[in-house]
């Protein structure tokens, strides 16, 4: 499950982080998301 959300995430990092320079910011964001996520399944 966490590897299937990994690469979905990773997948809308490569499309929008050549388009926006929000891309850093927003890997941020979806770093705390999946520590939640994971924290969550621990």
């Amino acid at each position: 499950l966490n590897s299937g959300l990994v690469e979905k995430y990773s997948d809308e990092d490569s499309n929008s982080s050549s388009s926006s320079s929000s891309s850093s910011s927003k890997a941020e964001s979806v770093k705390t998301e999946l520590a939640n996520i994971i924290a969550l399944h621990k």
